[in-house]
């Protein structure tokens, strides 16, 4: 017999609810404390979703080794207010859970915050990339038939996903047609094998996001949106603050959640791949006149208020002057690309004045024209890189791309 959640839908979710809290740009952690259990309370409470006794696993987005409150990852207060929940709630097993591609994830929990969160709680740090995965198959698939799903996470009773409020404005870009937002839904892939995230990217990422959705239940979506990436700076930059949004999301339709967050940053949620497909495959709600929505703030305030602030940002982020690097990227996976992202940030001040460099990247890395002074990154490169630098990998490290990128430019 399936677990909760690992049963797919079968029809659309009835009057899904969405709770919106507004706590300015600065909050405490009391604040956020009190945010998070006022808005789970507005659900039904804790206990509508955790029973005494429950193995409960949280998913936060924690796939990046950045400082406490990077926006890059589900701050650490949200994991913290929920985690404190679920042990009233009487769980009889508490996991927080991620699995970092090409990454350490330890190191991502302890740089975060999140490790000395779980240790508060007396909850597992669990590195997904070292669990046992089970295939699951995926009824109605529109991109897979099956997915593997780790154990820990398809046995649990309970599971919470924490994801980070991110989103790509610029959708005439590559990165923001594959990647128009990464929200609860996007959130899930960090429960699945590394060779089926890579995937993703050759049978349609959004399709593949929505298809595992469909078996991969969140119970309960909690989503930080304290600080926010919402610009095309924080996908340039990696290293970018975010918005000072200050907003928390929850809700019982993650589908739902993500339609409301696409929205707050001026997206029609039917207009983006992965939530239409939800929705009309039945897998969740996004049709918001179906959705009950209590927020402290007006949703059309909230999106003429952010929207402003996101063309305020993307204005600033344009007077900087660019690097000389050239990017070629064909069909290149996440971890490569955040690695590289990474590294050249990493690598501003050294760059600033020196001559154009390229750096090539991708399944199809065959098609980059040949030219100077090119660096060649991941495993899927090494077949064409001939006698230009390569940073090996799959995906490589941001120390190792520096490395190689360093000896380029001198």
């Amino acid at each position: 017999m399936e677990s909760p959640n690992i049963a797919s839908m079968k029809g659309k979710r009835c009057n899904p609810k969405v709770v919106v809290k507004s706590l300015g740009p600065t909050p405490s952690r009391q604040a956020v404390t009190r945010a998070v259990r006022a808005a789970i309370e507005a659900l039904g409470g804790v206990e509508r979703f955790v029973r005494r006794g429950d193995r409960v696993v949280l998913k936060p987005n924690v796939a990046r080794a950045l400082e406490p409150g990077n926006p890059e990852n589900t701050d650490w207060r949200v994991v913290d207010a929920v985690a404190g929940l679920v042990r009233e709630a009487g769980a009889g097993g508490l996991a927080i859970a991620e699995g970092a591609f090409g990454l350490n994830t330890p190191e991502c929990f302890e740089s975060t915050g999140i490790g000395r969160v779980a240790r508060r709680h007396g909850a597992q740090l669990l590195d997904v990339n070292g669990d046992e995965f089970v295939r699951v198959r995926v009824p109605g698939g529109v991109a897979i038939k099956e997915v593997a799903v780790a154990r820990a996470v398809r046995e649990a009773d309970c599971l919470i996903n924490l994801p980070a409020f991110k989103a790509s404005i610029d959708v005439s870009s590559k990165l923001g047609r594959e990647y128009p937002i990464s929200m609860g839904m996007k959130n899930l892939k960090g429960v699945i094998s590394p060779a089926n995230r890579k995937r993703f990217h050759d049978v349609g990422y959004q399709k593949a996001v929505a298809d595992l959705n469909s078996v991969v239940r969140s119970d309960l979506v909690v989503m930080s949106g304290l600080r926010a990436c919402v610009t095309e700076a924080w996908a340039a930059l990696r290293r970018h603050p975010g918005l000072p949004l200050g907003l928390i999301l929850a809700g019982d339709d993650v589908v739902a959640v993500d339609a409301v967050a696409a929205t707050i940053v001026g997206y029609d949620p039917l207009a983006v791949e992965q939530i239409r497909i939800a929705d009309e495959k039945g897998w969740g709600c996004a049709d918001l006149s179906r959705v009950e929505v209590a927020s402290d703030v007006p949703l059309a305030e909230l999106r003429a208020e952010t929207v402003q602030r996101v063309f305020e940002a993307r204005a600033e982020a344009a007077r900087e002057r660019p690097l000389p690097v050239v990017i070629h990227d064909f069909d290149a996976c996440t971890g490569c690309r955040a690695a590289v992202l990474n590294a050249l940030n990493q690598a501003r001040s050294e760059l600033r004045g020196k001559r154009r460099v390229h750096v090539a990247l991708g399944r199809h890395a065959e098609r980059v024209p040949r030219v100077r002074r090119c660096v060649y990154v991941g495993g899927c490169t090494a077949l064409v890189c001939e006698d230009d630098p390569h940073v090996r990998g799959c995906p490589p490290s941001e120390e190792d791309i520096l490395k190689v990128l360093k000896r380029g430019l001198t």
